[in-house]
This record gives structure tokens, C-alpha cells and sequence, in this order.
């Protein structure tokens, strides 16, 4: 995009940052209609019932999307101005602010509970997404580099656009994430409603906006070549993509996806001659990739049960021994009774019905001591636990016995 920005068409001029936006939506809108027809077999009754009852089919629904969409098409503008008025470098580095902003809103609109490891987890991967993009960019350093065309810049201008595209793509994203998932409306038919909104606002901003004027003068596609549709063609894609993963994922795993996206851009700018390689950028890429390890973890191990489940699945191939040791704290207990009926060989699925122990001998109260440290292990902020507890019912007692004798 920033490419775009600095290199002139044949005619010496750049295209219209208005334009280029509108075309991006009508684009989308294009390809929103394809596929809705597609998934209707390219029927034309069935297209024209989904659009109907799809689309619109609720009016409070159609007027919510505007909201998005008006957003959506600000922040675009937004950052065609800070791309025109800041470096690559400051400009990547000022914008991961969104990743906070779209946190914050998160829990703010959502009320999604975010623990400290993964507000720590986005701190990490906004100081590393910021890192990545520290390096010294030969078009900022190098006045009379190739790509420098720009003579009158406003650095103000450039950061306020910035920081305003932030919190509009948090909100958004926010809002979006609500209505995709509330609604049974299909993605297709609301990247279709996000593009009609999108196409309506940059119209009324190519009209009435500073550019109406040039642009009523010049012609639409007045500086537009290969390298601007492309920019164009690859924005449609990435505002259709948005949408499927605010759909089946979140804001936030968006903002992960976006830095990884970001390391990569860094390589290719290095490629290009617009960016240099530094020791912040190698520490950055790791911070960025820490963090998502961090943030992911706990959606992995949601809860101490299931922890403990991956840890016998780890552990298939010893199942046998941990069999045995059972077998042997059944015949050490002289005074202990254990049914075995129902219990395959999946470890896992089914456990013994039922394990009744006395404890009279040192080494039953052994077996206790190490139970008791073995559920405070587990559920450290539940030390007092019934018989019935959550626990038990994943594992008997006296299978978990024979895994602390095992050492699983």
C-alpha cells in the first residue's frame, strides 16, 4: 500500500485516496454477490430468496451493519492519510496501538474476561509488534533515496490519523464480532450489507470530501496502474477475510494474526529496499511469537481437569504400568476392597465403579499424604473436597494414587 503511495503513474500524479477506497468496497460488494450465488448452485430463485430473507430481511439488522461500515470506511481514509504523511516505520509502529484499543473495547462491549497471562500476552505482542518495525528504514534515513517523494508531509496529521484508525478499527471490529455472532444471517450476506454501506459513504466522501472537485476534473480512475489495483484487489480480499474471522474467532486472535502478518511484511520490505534487518527486529519476531504461545496456552489448558486428561493421553503407552501399580496398592491393602468390573483397557473412558478404602497401616496413610498433595496440585484454590468432587469423577482415587507412584 505505502508502495502505491510514493510511486507516481505514467502521468506523473497519485490516485485519489477516496477512490481507491470506494473501488475496494464495490469490488467486495462484487465478490460477495459471486459467492452468495455460487453457494445457491447459480439459481436465480434461490439467489433472490437469499437476498431477500438473508440480507435484508430485517430492517434494525441492515441499519446496525451501517455502523461497521461507516467505521470501516473512516479508518480506511484514515490510513491513506497517515501512509501519506509518515515513514513505513512510524507508521507500523504507531498503529499496533490498536491491538490494546481492541482489548480494552473487548471487555469494555463483550464483557470478555481477559486473565493477567493474556493481557500480559498482548503487552508482549504489542512491544514486539512495535520492535519488529524499529529498524532503520532507508526511505526515512536517505532523503534523496528512491521512494522519498514526499516533500510536504505533516507529521501531526499522519499520527492523529493513526491513532484515530486505531480506536474506529477497534470499535468496528467490536461491533462487527457482536452482530456476526448474535445474528443467523450468513458472512457472505454481511460482507454483502458491510460493502453496500462502504460503497454508499465513499461515494458521499468522494462528492464531498477536498477531492470532489480534482476528482470531477481529473476522472475517477485518475492515476490508477497495475500497482494500485492490485493494492485495491488485495484490500476486497482482506475485508472479506475480516469478516470470517471475527465470525469463528476474535478481535483479539485477529490482532495475532495480523502481527505474524507484520514480520513477514518487515522481510519484504527488507527485500525491497524500504527496510533494514536489525537486532530489534530478531527480538520482536520473538516477543510476537512468545506471546501468542502465552495467549494460546490457556485456551489450551482451559482448566486443571483437562490438563490432567492430556497428561495421561501423553502418557498412553505406560497405561500398563500404571494398571500394575493399582493392582499392587489393591494387594498392599489388606484391608481395601476394589471392583474392576466395567474398566477397559482406554484409559480414560471408563474407571472402576467402586473404591472403598480403610486406611490402618503407614503405608495406606502414605498413599493419603500423596493423594491430598496430589488434589491440592490439582486444585490448588479448592483444598476442601467431597467425596463426589469434579476430580473424582475424572479419575477414581486410587488410579490417581497409582499415577503419583508412577510419577506421570
Amino acid at each position: 500500500m505505502r508502495i502505491s503511495r510514493i510511486r507516481k503513474s505514467e502521468n506523473d500524479e497519485l490516485y485519489f485516496n477516496s477512490c481507491a477506497v470506494v473501488t475496494s468496497e464495490v469490488l467486495k460488494l462484487f465478490c460477495s454477490l459471486i459467492i452468495i450465488l455460487y453457494t445457491n448452485n447459480f439459481n436465480i430463485n434461490e439467489f433472490y430468496n437469499t437476498l431477500r430473507f438473508d440480507v435484508f430481511n430485517s430492517l434494525k439488522s441492515i441499519i446496525l451493519v451501517g455502523v461497521p461500515g461507516l467505521l470501516y470506511v473512516v479508518q480506511n481514509n484514515l490510513l491513506f492519510i497517515a501512509l501519506s504523511n509518515l515513514s513505513g516505520a512510524v507508521y507500523h509502529v504507531t498503529y499496533q496501538l490498536k491491538i490494546l484499543a481492541t482489548a480494552v473495547i473487548s471487555v469494555i462491549i463483550l464483557n470478555k474476561q481477559l486473565s493477567k497471562i493474556r493481557w500480559l500476552s498482548l503487552l508482549l505482542l504489542t512491544i514486539g509488534a512495535v520492535l519488529v518495525q524499529t529498524g532503520k528504514s532507508s526511505q526515512s534515513t536517505t532523503s534523496n533515496s528512491p521512494g522519498s517523494e514526499f516533500e510536504n508531509t505533516d507529521n501531526f496529521l499522519g499520527i492523529s490519523s493513526v491513532l484515530l484508525a486505531c480506536f474506529t478499527s477497534g470499535l468496528a471490529g467490536v461491533f462487527l464480532e457482536k452482530l456476526l455472532k448474535d445474528s443467523k444471517t450468513s458472512i457472505w450476506g454481511r460482507n454483502m450489507q458491510l460493502a453496500l454501506y462502504g460503497t454508499i459513504f465513499g461515494f458521499i466522501g468522494c462528492l464531498t470530501g477536498k477531492e470532489g472537485l480534482e476528482i470531477s476534473q481529473k476522472g475517477f480512475f485518475y492515476g490508477f496502474n497495475s500497482l494500485v489495483w492490485l493494492v485495491i484487489c488485495l484490500q476486497a480480499i482482506g475485508g472479506i477475510i475480516v469478516a470470517a474471522v471475527l465470525k469463528y474467532a476474535d478481535n483479539i486472535l485477529k490482532c495475532f494474526g495480523n502481527s505474524l502478518s507484520i514480520i513477514m511484511s518487515c522481510i519484504l520490505s527488507w527485500y525491497l529496499g524500504d527496510y533494514s534487518i536489525t537486532l530489534n527486529f530478531f527480538i520482536g519476531s520473538v516477543l510476537v511469537i512468545w506471546s501468542i504461545f502465552i495467549y494460546g496456552l490457556e485456551r489450551a489448558f482451559p482448566c486443571s481437569d483437562y490438563l490432567l486428561k492430556l497428561r495421561l493421553v501423553l502418557k498412553r503407552n505406560s497405561r500398563n504400568k500404571i494398571i500394575t501399580k493399582y493392582k499392587n496398592l489393591r494387594e498392599s491393602s489388606s484391608e481395601a476392597s476394589f471392583d474392576f468390573s466395567g474398566y477397559n483397557s482406554e484409559v480414560g473412558n471408563n474407571y472402576p465403579s467402586n473404591i472403598n478404602t480403610q486406611n490402618n497401616n503407614n503405608s495406606n496413610n502414605m498413599s493419603n499424604n500423596k493423594f491430598k498433595n496430589f488434589n491440592k496440585f490439582i486444585h490448588p484454590q479448592k483444598q476442601n473436597r467431597d467425596n463426589n468432587s469434579d476430580i473424582d469423577d475424572v479419575i477414581p482415587k486410587g488410579l490417581q494414587m497409582a499415577i503419583i507412584s508412577s510419577g506421570v
